[in-house]
């Protein structure tokens, strides 16, 4: 069986590759495991709000926010889900 951060780099491979299902498969597997893993709920976010998802992609983004207050790249990822959905208030 693989460690988390093993399937990360799978899911993350997938996500890189525009293997977007499958990355998103793992990445949900990963939170299933362990709810409180930021980089799956981050990334999973990203990949959400790509496929045209945004709104799914906030609640993870935000929920990762909550996971690593003070990250600024997930803060970036946040607003750019929040663009997306036309809420450049709460993006800035």
């Amino acid at each position: 069986m693989a460690t988390i951060a093993e399937a990360l780099l799978a899911a993350l491979d997938h996500h890189q590759a525009g293997r977007l299902n499958e990355a998103a498969t793992l990445y949900g597997r990963i939170l299933d495991a362990d709810p409180e893993q930021p980089d799956a709920a981050q990334l999973l976010g990203v990949l959400l709000a790509q496929a045209n998802q945004p709104a799914e992609g906030r609640r993870f983004l935000r929920r990762a926010a909550v996971l690593r207050p003070g990250s600024a790249e997930t803060q970036s990822n946040l607003a750019g889900a929040l663009r997306l959905l036309g809420e450049a208030g709460a993006a800035e």
